[in-house]
């Protein structure tokens, strides 16, 4: 019998306070980090018109081309800064966080719900993803909310349920394609269907089977054409490295822990006393723990076989940060291995607070200036133009630097605002014209004929440096950091053949910006 409508709403409210601390947690100080090179793509994809969003992701990007429309939408009404542009993260976050902590109620109780909750919100990836203006917050929250909706869909066996697993199961890979592979994580949960899932009735098995058949296999058929022509774009990933050594560290901390072996080790130390407490004393664990425990196994370990499998077979597509919906069965785990090994609430209340000092460090980093990837300073080149520059200025874009795959003048398509009122001598045609992910620009030869009536010209440009530094980020990904001399560039050279000679050097921390002006100035 169903229940009546205020008690249906009554239950939702642990998971919808826990989830709002969530999103508080992520979205604290979330405007602080320099947007980096994957954010500004996002920005200059969203921030147009959707006419050129939707043209462009017919050759470009079609694996990220949801969350770009939603995305625009979102700038339409909030416009563009550090801070909106990453608010719809925290806010995913904290959907995931809810629809985990109901998924979590489902086995165990509250108890359950709220331990497995704060874990999930201080879980390193998640943290990381609630500031990050990226689509992998949506992934997890679309993730989670659909697990959700398939552990009701068996414990029901309604129609109605199925049909809205469905519609999940479309959104979830339209948004990421790499999603798929969890329509394979829900097929082995419905073979397991009653011996794992509380309340599901076993004489329902076969309908199950047959609605999970039904809708999974409509959700890949309407997205068909999406997968295709995500995977006409698949030289996209062609910068993924080869698998090495590096990929023992990318399982063990960078795909969960990002940044934080600490967390790592204390989450193993939980793990393994959880395995050890079961074997040595299985009948303490409940049917609800078993369930659980089943499904957060698969849910991180059938999509890390898969893509491993592939990696080694057909190429690396293993990166950390795109099995981020793996994240949720990880707080699943951990919630359920303390939950039974914690006896009390002020046990379970410590080890969830051991976790989140863990975590703390982290959390701090990836919130300082420069805490994204590869410590990238484009917000910080932005700020400091809009400080210093006076409307009628010019502004040039070093065109190549060795780290970034783009030219600088991305500085400019994640913050349009920076370059108000000054003339960009660089700019050939924008983003939104032409139907490209990023603007085209004149050659130098080109910039410099342009910049030849500027009284000042604010150029953004590589940071000296010495000698060559690398950086080993994640899943073995290296930048390189070549030796840079302004005065040894083409462009220099040529400002300075026209005339222009270097007034102040600003350091910033990878960039510099350098304002020159007319020799006949000084």
């Amino acid at each position: 019998m169903a229940l009546p409508l205020g008690q249906r709403l009554a239950q939702w409210r642990l998971p919808a306070l826990l989830g709002l601390t969530a999103t508080v947690v992520g979205g604290a100080w979330s405007g602080r980090p320099s947007f980096w090179w994957d954010e500004a793509a996002t920005v200059s994809m969203a921030d147009r018109s959707l006419r050129s969003t939707l043209a462009t992701l017919g050759h470009v990007d079609a694996v990220h081309g949801l969350y770009y429309v939603l995305i625009h939408w979102w700038f339409q009404v909030f416009g563009v800064s550090e801070f909106s542009a990453r608010a719809p993260s925290a806010l995913a976050v904290g959907i995931a966080t809810a629809a985990l902590v109901a998924l979590a109620r489902m086995f165990g109780g509250t108890r359950l719900g709220v331990i497995v909750g704060v874990t999930f919100m201080v879980l390193p990836r998640v943290t990381w993803a609630a500031t990050e203006a990226r689509s992998y917050a949506m992934v997890l929250a679309l993730s989670t909310v659909t697990m959700l909706v398939l552990v009701c869909s068996l414990r029901t066996s309604k129609r109605a349920w199925w049909i809205l697993y469905g519609v999940l199961a479309a959104v979830s890979v339209a948004l990421f394609l790499y999603s798929a592979v969890l329509l394979l994580v829900h097929a082995v949960i419905v073979v397991f269907g009653a011996k794992v899932i509380p309340d599901a009735d076993s004489k329902r098995n076969r309908f199950n089977g047959l609605c999970f058949v039904g809708a999974s296999a409509s959700a890949v058929l309407l997205v068909s054409p999406l997968i295709a022509l995500s995977l006409g774009q698949s030289r996209q990933v062609s910068w993924i490295p080869p698998l090495d050594r590096h990929i023992f560290t990318t399982i063990a901390v960078d795909q969960w822990f990002l940044s934080s072996p600490l967390f790592a080790v204390v989450a193993g130390i939980i793990v393994l006393s959880g395995f050890a407490g079961y074997f040595f004393a299985p009948s303490r664990w409940t049917f609800g723990d078993r369930g659980a425990s089943t499904v957060a196994l698969v849910w991180m370990l059938v999509p890390m076989a898969l893509f491993l499998v592939y990696s080694f077979v057909l190429g690396n597509i293993y990166i950390d940060r795109y099995v981020i919906f793996t994240a949720p069965g990880v707080a699943l785990l951990l919630g359920v291995i303390i939950s039974r090994l914690a006896s009390s609430w002020v046990l379970a209340s410590a080890a969830v607070i051991l976790l989140a000092a863990a975590s703390l460090p982290a959390y701090v980093g990836q919130r300082e200036p420069w805490g994204k990837s590869g410590g990238m300073d484009y917000s910080t080149a932005a700020d400091f133009l809009k400080a210093n520059a006076n409307a009628g200025d010019c502004v040039a874009f070093q065109p190549v630097v060795s780290w970034a795959p783009s030219s600088l003048h991305a500085v400019a398509e994640v913050r349009p605002d920076s370059i108000d009122g000054l003339r960009d001598v660089g700019l050939a045609h924008d983003a939104n014209s032409i139907d490209e992910l990023w603007d085209s620009e004149y050659s130098v030869d080109e910039t410099v004929e342009r910049a030849q009536n500027c009284q000042t010209v604010w150029v953004v440009t590589d940071g000296e440096r010495q000698s060559y530094e690398a950086l080993l980020h994640t899943a073995n990904v290296v930048w390189n950091f070549e030796p840079f001399h302004f005065i040894d560039t083409e462009l220099f050279m040529q400002l300075s053949a026209r005339g222009f000679v270097v007034e102040t050097a600003t350091p910033l921390h990878h960039l510099q910006i350098v304002q020159m002006v007319p020799s006949t100035r000084r």
